[in-house]
């Protein structure tokens, strides 16, 4: 952290205070994700207060269920409670060094600056000849306490507005006595630790409550808009969404008014006209000659609208597998039906693999493929009577294994065409469903199936029974016969 704060003096004129202004910006930008997070996490608890009273009064006795209760009510919503204190975790870690950075940085004798160069990087000429760093910025020493309460003050009020900002009304009366306790007790606190503490390490307090009194401005709309969207259960892009308000913060956060927006639900066909439009101006702005038209969707996804996409330079469209047609929401796009013909190649690689696997005995797993491909390789080897399917790993890596049925396959023969009553009680028991197949000589794949599932010629038999204890029945013709079992 000496590094960082040392080269940034050297970028910015040699102006210490500057270098943790900046410092301060950077930070608050790495942690952004966390601060939003508070924010929308502090905001949707406020949303909550109705729900909560009414259940604090349901389970007035029972904390247990009470607890239960809060709990689920929290994951319906996608609140985490203790979200808001993800930022305040992070910052102490960075408190604790920064202190110790300004401490080495700017030391208070000549004799620390042999402990300074032990920190700089050797391979970095230039941070040695940064040292000494000059230590003033506007009034302050940054290396010592102000000696005037500006800073400390200036530190105090700007962390109350911040806090002030932050808390919304509870109907809790506990909650409420702790937010107001909160509210002044922070505050107050840092104006203790100011008074104690070098100036620098203060002047990156006053910079970061000032960057969260922002953040409360900027996201003010946006969670009105997230808050509206989720009310209708939709998508950002299925809504009309109309600014009413931008909100204010008031006056040290009185007379503070929330953001208020009016979300109007499109209808399907505004919706499907709409991603047309977008895609027309795409296909204009890329250079491609084609031309998008709104079709009937496939069979399996009936919720989805589809837009077609045809023309010389449509194929450039595609992507690798088609990954740039993947859906991502309720439109889905499609090239020269490529869809439908990938659906064909894929059935056609199951079956190939499905032969090969039933043959060997060995499982084969396929390269990652997207769920839609997954699925089509699924829905073609739904009736297959040796093979499975499988997909495992997660996310991208996701694959599909197809392997033989794990089940016990009987068959037997019987010259009249009987199951002797033992054997069906024993199957009836074990939960085994079976198949009686009377011989047939004439059955025309009789060669083919026997050599394709691995049963035996034999044209003696007169029936066979095939029994699966996975309940999946498999037929084969009566000239074949297999007296083992497999598992």
């Amino acid at each position: 952290m000496a590094n960082c704060l040392v080269l940034l003096y050297i970028g910015l004129f040699s102006n210490f205070g500057l270098s943790i202004v900046v410092f301060t910006v950077l930070i608050r930008l790495a942690t952004m994700n966390l601060t939003l997070k508070q924010v929308k996490s502090t905001r949707a608890m406020s949303t909550l207060q109705p729900k909560m009273k009414e259940l604090q009064a349901k389970y007035k006795g029972d904390r247990q269920k009470l607890s239960s209760e809060t709990f689920k009510l929290y994951k319906e919503h996608g609140v985490n409670p203790i979200g808001c204190l993800g930022p305040l975790v992070i910052q102490f870690p960075i408190w604790i060094g920064l202190y110790w950075a300004l401490i080495r940085v700017l030391p208070s004798s000549p004799e620390n600056l042999v402990d300074l160069s032990k920190l700089l990087y050797g391979w970095l000429p230039v941070v040695h000849s940064a040292v000494p760093v000059d230590s003033t910025f506007l009034w302050l020493d940054l290396a010592v306490p102000d000696t005037l309460p500006i800073m400390p003050l200036l530190v105090g009020a700007s962390m109350w507005v911040q806090q002030k900002m932050m808390t919304y009304p509870s109907q809790d009366p506990k909650q409420a006595q702790t937010q107001q306790m909160m509210l002044w007790m922070m505050p107050l606190l840092f104006v203790f630790l100011t008074f104690s503490f070098p100036s620098g390490l203060a002047l990156y307090w006053l910079t970061s409550n000032l960057m969260g009194v922002g953040i409360q401005y900027v996201t003010t709309v946006e969670e009105a808009i997230e808050l509206a969207l989720k009310q209708l259960d939709v998508r950002r892009e299925e809504a009309e969404i109309e600014v009413l308000s931008h909100g204010k913060a008031g006056i040290f956060g009185f007379g503070s008014e929330p953001a208020r927006v009016r979300a109007t639900l499109l209808e399907e066909g505004g919706l499907v006209q709409s991603a047309k439009a977008i895609v027309d101006q795409l296909l204009r702005a890329m250079g491609v000659s084609a031309i998008s038209t709104i079709s009937k969707p496939p069979a399996d996804s009936p919720d989805t609208q589809l837009i077609e996409i045809t023309g010389d330079d449509s194929g450039l469209l595609i992507g690798r597998r088609g990954e740039t047609l993947r859906p991502e929401g309720r439109v889905m796009l499609d090239v020269e039906q490529y869809r439908q013909r990938r659906t064909q190649v894929l059935k056609g690689l199951a079956l190939r693999v499905a032969d090969r696997v039933a043959g060997s005995g060995r499982s084969f797993t396929l390269e990652p493929m997207s769920p839609a491909e997954r699925r089509a390789i699924h829905v073609a080897l739904t009736d297959h009577p040796r093979v499975m399917t499988q997909s495992e790993g997660e996310g991208d890596d996701r694959k599909l294994r197809e392997f033989v049925h794990q089940e016990a396959t009987v068959t037997t023969e019987f010259q009249d065409g009987a199951v002797h009553p033992m054997v069906a009680a024993a199957m009836t028991v074990l939960g085994v469903d079976y198949e009686i197949v009377p011989c047939d000589p004439n059955f025309a794949d009789t060669t083919e199936f026997c050599q394709k599932y691995g049963y035996p010629m034999d044209t003696s038999a007169n029936t066979i029974i095939v029994a699966s204890t996975r309940g999946a029945k498999a037929t084969a013709p009566a000239s074949c016969s297999r007296r083992s079992v497999s598992t």
